[in-house]
């Protein structure tokens, strides 16, 4: 999971409580849409939540809050609004405030905070962690903005606080209960918070993979420490979106010459349609330098149709909730560095997470590769068996593949 850096703790929760921000997961889409049905007068479509909670297209920021692995509130933020929305419908205002921001522009979709967390300061940690992520992204919106109901007293306070300012009122802007009701639009400039962050920026850089490491400790998702990399790089754990595709299948490329795999195949755990892949990557100053791709129920996936006597053994042992991770890759640069280690802990610790909740992982690695099969004995894995002409190499020989096991 992508917990996000944050040194925040509201004061009237227990000291022991956790608290982390991450982005949204498919996973999420019951409890967001959920939250949302008690926190707004507005039913939306459950599409509405599937686009960003998948967020196939890397086109928002939606960020979760969870204490204690609860959902607390959320966030969602449409880094370039223009494209988006405003190119099919717009105000007078909108396309005005477009080119104020010359045509990089964000916008706040949706804040909401469970009512049993309001008042710690939820919200407005969010939006400053949204914000501090739009302003890493690519896309670097110049401006956001947000409606708000006119007597919504207390968002505007908050809103106020973070520097918007009411900009311009929308008098039919929300349709409730039969009525239509006025809606204020809040305007936040982001070019001084973006120049304030610009001042020390290898501090920030520090910073943040400081902030990463003790937001996700506790959770054991991140504790080693890469001495290798210069101080002010940045490498973040997150899951793989459809965008990735071309990077994952050009490492995969680069670290396995012989490699032969099918767009399909790489496209099938990136999108994740299905919801039942982790794939996980590592990137190092937005470049991607590994990545693991688990199949989380590898018997409907695969050993229905095609399956060995062992792993049909496997299957028994497991009540068919199995998983096999189907691909592990390190950059040939960045390997013996660690990342191998943590991306398959980060990846094992969502499977435990998630609804499918396989009981057993298990592993084809090349009786040649030492470095892998040391690695994986250090995490737990067991040698169980050994297939004896599993992988095909170069020189168009047979070699055999020793399986590896884990139970959940």
């Amino acid at each position: 999971m992508n917990w996000l850096p944050s040194e925040w703790r509201p004061e009237r929760l227990s000291p022991s409580a956790r608290v982390g921000f991450r982005h949204l997961l498919p996973i999420d889409v019951p409890v967001v849409a959920k939250l949302s049905s008690v926190s707004f007068p507005l039913n939306y479509p459950e599409y509405w939540f599937h686009n960003f909670c998948f967020n196939a297209k890397d086109e928002f920021c939606a960020i979760g809050c969870f204490v204690e692995e609860h959902l607390a509130g959320f966030i969602v933020v449409v880094r370039d609004h223009i494209s988006y929305e405003l190119v099919h419908r717009t105000t007078e205002f909108e396309r005005n405030l477009a080119i104020e921001a010359d045509g990089k522009l964000a916008y706040v979709m949706s804040l909401a905070v469970d009512f049993r967390f309001q008042r710690l300061g939820i919200g407005s940690e969010m939006m400053r962690v949204a914000i501090a992520n739009c302003l890493c992204h690519q896309l670097k919106p110049k401006m956001i903005y947000l409606h708000v109901m006119h007597d919504n007293v207390g968002a505007q306070k908050m809103y106020s606080k973070m520097g918007f300012q009411h900009r311009h009122t929308n008098p039919r802007y929300y349709y409730i209960d039969r009525r239509e009701k006025a809606g204020f639009i809040l305007v936040k400039d982001l070019g001084a918070y973006d120049s304030d962050c610009a001042k020390n920026k290898d501090d920030a850089k520090i910073v943040n993979y400081q902030l990463i490491r003790v937001c996700i400790h506790e959770m054991g998702l991140l504790s080693f420490t890469m001495t290798w990399l210069k101080t002010t790089s940045i490498f973040r754990f997150r899951h793989l979106l459809a965008s990735d595709v071309l990077a994952v299948k050009k490492l995969s490329k680069a670290t396995f010459e012989s490699t032969d795999d099918p767009d399909w195949w790489y496209e099938g755990f990136c999108t994740n349609r299905d919801d039942d892949y982790c794939a996980v990557g590592c990137f190092v100053d937005q470049q991607l330098m590994g990545y693991v791709a688990i199949s989380l129920d590898y018997y409907r996936k695969e050993l229905e149709k095609k399956s060995t006597e062992f792993e049909d053994q496997l299957l028994v042992e497991a009540d068919k909730k199995l998983a096999n991770v189907e691909s592990l890759v390190v950059s040939r640069h960045h390997q013996r560095t660690g990342i191998g280690s943590e991306l398959l802990r980060l990846a094992i610790h969502s499977c435990l997470n998630h609804k499918l909740t396989p009981k057993i992982i298990y592993l084809y690695v090349d009786h040649r590769n030492t470095g892998a099969q040391k690695l994986y004995e250090k995490m737990g894995f067991m040698n169980r068996h050994t297939e004896p002409r599993y992988y095909y190499d170069v020189s168009g020989k047979f070699q055999p593949g020793f399986v590896f096991v884990k139970i959940l």
